[in-house]
């Protein structure tokens, strides 16, 4: 699943609420997969604009991700 083409802005938080969003009725499904040894997580590509800085994870986001039992992975570039 991927917000590319979904999303249309460049705050990662954006397009990490749109993948949970897409993720909110299947939530029985993801906890079945990972019973079953299936690892999932969110994943982001990031690059600096300014070349310092980075991603910021808001509160309702980490709660999100965390009561859904997924990790999120950044590549980041500077």
């Amino acid at each position: 699943m991927s917000s590319q083409g979904n999303v249309e802005s460049r705050d990662v938080q954006r397009h990490i609420l749109w993948i949970l969003d897409q993720l909110i009725d299947r939530e029985a499904l993801l906890k079945a997969l990972q019973d079953e040894g299936h690892e999932i997580d969110v994943f982001c590509f990031w690059v600096s604009a300014h070349g310092h800085g980075g991603p910021e994870l808001s509160p309702e986001i980490m709660q999100r991700l965390s009561s859904m039992s997924l990790k999120i992975g950044f590549d980041v570039y500077c």
